[in-house]
């Protein structure tokens, strides 16, 4: 227990921090509700919810959908539902699981090189940084992703420097770390890259084929659906640059440095690490911490340049909890080598400060919004969940956020956005998806009401058609996390203009204070 003093301080401070975020939700919202802090978090529970009880993979049980990049998180939560535990707050008590295990493998990971009060400061930024407390309340997969991703690369990189023998456990890792998330290819591809290396060619090709293991499995039942082989979700959000040869490669430096840019946190802590790496290159000592940092470096690249960074602070988490664990361990084998070098020691305080101000300012501010984005998601997404299941449970209704609007509603949904509708996401890859477009699916679903944000499809070029009626908004106030404050309400229809008006005024007495109605 004397050692592990760390672990419980740092354990204590993720709960009083959760507390304090639930008082604020509860000072918010005094009549005892909750809401996470993401819409996406309900895509999961309802894709869940159709795959325990009638087996269709799909956020609604009309249509099989590919709308998720994390089969193990919808497989875990289908686990629970299926047995019986069927509370929408399941995924938060796994991520408090989750959170605690990050914290415990982070500790043991840098016990043999930090002392207690340094090994502290590092759990309590990984803890702030990440930040735990507001990916928990997400409802997300990326707390679970951030512990797997730790656990392997740290496992890989004793392998890597034949510090350790390469057992079931580093391929076991390798196939969830990717199941938690498509990020976890970057991952797998840097440690079989650095096993090649180093020449261990059957090692390198049997973790990378561990790794690609769920989504190639993911992929083939994508297509078997006549779904595209990558999930919506990645196919809506990847970087990808046009063009070839060293045009392209300029193009994705060019994405690297924007990403990095709008991630501050992030960039700072790949370029400390990267230049700590540097240092230590011509040192006697090239373990196990610099393979790990070299991991965590190249992962962070092939993220930036691939994949989404700053975008509601959780894609890049796992990276921020890495990079701060790879640079606390080689920083102190560094400063090891040279114990008597007070230059080294200048230079480390004075890099450390540097990193605390992105750091402080990520941590700061994201804990500021989290009991907001909270009520922000309740006043509006959960809302519109409760009078779609009010009103039009199983009829189709369009829409284009689509978490609560199915785990309340459960309409016959089509996505605006593509994440649950393949026609939609084919013709927005076609680049057919246009007002025309959607006055015709309309036509053929059978659409008898919208629910959209007006400013992303006036910001795309592409309103909603002409002969759509507009017939109220509900516009929240504070808006932190959803996609607008104001969202309207469509029928396809003058008749289902009339109708709609209808059950709007009806539902109007169970809104929340915080909604403001807008007629029109």
């Amino acid at each position: 227990m004397r050692r592990r003093w760390p672990l419980l301080l740092a354990a204590l401070a993720f709960v009083l921090l959760l507390a304090t975020a639930l008082a604020g939700l509860r000072r918010l919202l005094p009549d005892g509700d909750f809401a996470y802090a993401l819409d996406d978090a309900y895509i999961h529970l309802s894709m869940a919810r159709s795959l325990a009880d009638h087996g269709v993979f799909g956020v609604t049980r009309y249509a099989f959908s590919a709308s998720s990049s994390s089969p193990l998180w919808v497989l875990l939560l289908a686990g629970f539902w299926r047995g019986g535990l069927t509370l929408d707050v399941i995924p938060l008590l796994l991520n408090l699981l989750a959170a605690l295990g990050l914290l415990w493998a982070l500790d043991r990971l840098l016990a043999r090189a930090l002392g207690p009060l340094a090994r502290l400061a590092a759990l309590l930024a990984a803890l702030l940084v990440a930040p735990l407390v507001f990916l928990a309340l997400t409802g997300m997969e990326h707390v679970l992703h951030a512990l797997l991703s730790l656990l392997f690369l740290e496992r890989a990189a004793r392998v890597i420097a034949r510090e350790a023998k390469a057992g079931p456990g580093l391929f076991v890792l390798a196939v969830l770390c990717s199941a938690a998330r498509y990020e976890g290819l970057f991952a797998v591809g840097m440690v079989g890259l650095l096993l090649l290396f180093g020449r261990r060619w059957r090692l390198a090709l049997g973790v990378v084929a561990a790794g690609v293991a769920a989504p190639l499995a993911y992929g083939l039942v994508n297509l078997a659906h006549g779904a595209y082989f990558l999930p919506n979700s990645i196919l809506a959000k990847a970087q990808h640059p046009e063009g070839h040869g060293i045009g392209a490669l300029l193009r994705f430096a060019g994405l690297w440095a924007n990403a990095l840019r709008r991630e501050p946190a992030l960039g700072w802590l790949v370029l400390a690490n990267a230049l700590l790496l540097a240092a230590r290159w011509r040192g006697r000592r090239r373990g196990a911490a610099m393979a790990f940092g070299a991991l965590v470096v190249g992962a962070s690249v092939l993220h930036a340049q691939f994949a989404r960074l700053a975008l509601l602070y959780r894609y890049e988490a796992y990276l921020l909890v890495l990079g701060i664990a790879a640079l606390a361990w080689n920083l102190s084998e560094w400063l090891e080598d040279a114990p008597a070098s007070r230059w080294r020691a200048g230079v480390a305080v004075a890099g450390l400060a540097l990193l605390a101000w992105p750091l402080g300012a990520r941590a700061w501010h994201v804990q500021s919004i989290t009991a907001r984005a909270m009520v922000n998601i309740f006043e509006q997404q959960v809302q519109v969940g409760r009078f779609l299941g009010s009103f039009y449970r199983g009829e189709v209704v369009a829409a284009n956020d689509v978490g609560a609007v199915t785990w309340y509603g459960e309409p016959r949904l089509v996505d605006l956005m593509g994440l649950a509708t393949r026609d939609v996401i084919r013709a927005k890859m076609a680049g057919a998806f246009d007002t025309a477009y959607l006055e015709r699916l309309g036509a053929e679903r059978g659409v008898r009401v919208a629910v959209v944000y007006d400013r992303w499809f006036a910001g795309m070029g592409r309103p909603l058609p002409a002969n759509w009626p507009r017939v109220a908004r509900w516009r929240i106030s504070g808006n932190v996390i959803c996609g607008d404050d104001t969202v309207s309400f469509y029928a396809t229809s003058p008749s289902e203009a009339a109708l709609l008006a209808e059950h709007l005024r009806d539902f109007a007495p169970a809104l929340p204070p915080g909604v403001e109605v807008i007629d029109g």
